[in-house]
């Protein structure tokens, strides 16, 4: 009785695996590692996924199923593959977008923090008097005296 192997069993890659391994380790190289890429799994763990934009594009070519292992089998892409797929890319491009709100908003108010503290120190010293004594006989050495104004 002939029994049948699964894609698995006979050692196939995935479609599902290799984009999500794109999509969240692909900068270490992991997705190139999973299709059999080992050389250039380890220039890209190296260049830490060519600076961000050989990531971008093994992502794209690997989600829209151009990939192949380096047997030159394409990976197995079913419609459910797609599907989840599909959500987990739209749930991390969801999550760096508030990710990005969130920064933008917290550097803004860091900023609004900063000016507010050179306000106080423009405002501390506006009016103060600053002398400065030159060091005997022309050395380097002198000294800076700051008056403060008092308080009105």
């Amino acid at each position: 009785m002939a029994t049948r192997t699964t894609s698995n069993e006979q050692g196939e890659r995935t479609y599902l695996t290799a984009t999500y391994f794109s999509l969240f380790l692909g900068v270490l190289g992991v997705d190139r590692f999973y299709m059999g890429y080992t050389g250039l799994g380890i220039l890209k763990l190296i260049t830490i996924g060519g600076f961000g934009i050989w990531w971008l594009i093994d992502l794209i070519w690997i989600a829209l199923g151009n990939a192949k292992t380096k047997n030159g089998v394409r990976l197995i892409r079913t419609e459910s593959a797609m599907r989840l797929v599909y959500i987990g890319v739209g749930i991390f491009l969801l999550l760096q977008i508030s990710g990005s709100i969130v920064g933008t908003i917290s550097y803004t108010s860091s900023l609004r923090s900063a000016d507010k503290n050179i306000k106080e120190f423009t405002d501390t010293i506006r009016g103060a008097v600053i002398e400065m004594n030159e060091g005997s006989d022309g050395d380097q050495n002198g000294t800076i005296k700051i008056t403060l104004p008092k308080d009105q």
